[in-house]
């Protein structure tokens, strides 16, 4: 189905961490067909700087009925149209067009699965996990990895224990939960062999090792990409991702979550 534009009223704009904010919009249209894994593309003015839209995951949806009406994105201050965004207060409008790309593959039966993300990479993973626990997995078959460089940076830490998922965290400089790589955790559960599948997102370094250690221990693994993108919609071609086999894939399109065996070899 059609990506749609639409005008949208945010309904909130909070600080969560360090130059961090989670907002929520009310828009309807996009917020009942996302799926886990998939972006929109925001226009945070309507003035010519900054001209092109911004990607953001979708972190969440919900509204007051069951029916969800509003789309959250988290998003960190990297340049002037985040910081423009952090500016915006309750009933501004913001166009919406989303929502846009390929999701996470959810299996049918029932599985234990590891989500892995680093740093702001943990943006789509709440709208992730929220949906497993909706399909109807027990928390106990879910275990959620964290890393960042410091306390501080933890993202959703609150969101995840909320829904009873097994979390453990890994800070480079040893503040919270492991000190290290959050992919030494990882390995050493992955070691275990009841996982089936890893779903992750966070700097590719990070994918690539999640990615060699799942295929090592017989684990699917799918990668939600980060990529640079102008359009969105597969117009432009400027957030190419490199395969396996050689040629791209656009993020945009193909993407942003792809199967890892067919980004790297493994």
């Amino acid at each position: 189905m059609q990506a749609r534009d639409v005008k949208a009223r945010v309904l909130s704009n909070r600080p969560v961490g360090p130059a961090t904010y989670r907002m929520a919009v009310e828009c309807a249209d996009p917020a009942r067909r996302a799926q886990p894994g998939q972006f929109v593309m925001i226009r945070v003015t309507d003035r010519a700087d900054p001209l092109l839209r911004r990607p953001f995951s979708v972190h969440g949806r919900g509204g007051p009925g069951s029916e969800p009406t509003q789309v959250e994105i988290l998003y960190r201050i990297v340049g002037k149209a985040t910081r423009l965004l952090s500016g915006l207060v309750p009933g501004c409008g913001v166009d919406v067009l989303g929502p846009l790309g390929t999701g996470f593959t959810i299996a049918q039966e029932p599985c234990t699965v590891c989500v892995v993300a680093g740093g702001i990479g943990v943006a789509p993973m709440v709208f992730l996990v929220e949906e497993l626990m909706q399909r109807g997995m027990a928390p106990d078959r879910c275990l959620v990895f964290l890393g960042a460089r410091s306390k501080e940076d933890l993202l959703c830490v609150d969101r995840f224990m909320r829904l009873g998922v097994t979390l453990r965290g890994s800070t480079e400089d040893g503040s919270w939960g492991h000190r290290g790589l959050v992919t030494a955790p990882l390995e050493k559960t992955l070691r275990e062999g009841r996982v089936q599948t890893v779903f992750a997102c966070g700097p590719q370094p990070m994918l690539r090792a999640a990615a060699a250690l799942a295929h090592r221990h017989h684990a699917a693994c799918q990668v939600c990409v980060e990529a640079v993108m102008a359009c969105g919609v597969g117009a432009c071609l400027g957030c190419a991702v490199q395969a396996r086999n050689g040629g791209y894939l656009h993020a945009c399109t193909e993407g942003p979550v792809f199967d890892a065996a067919d980004l790297w070899a493994q």
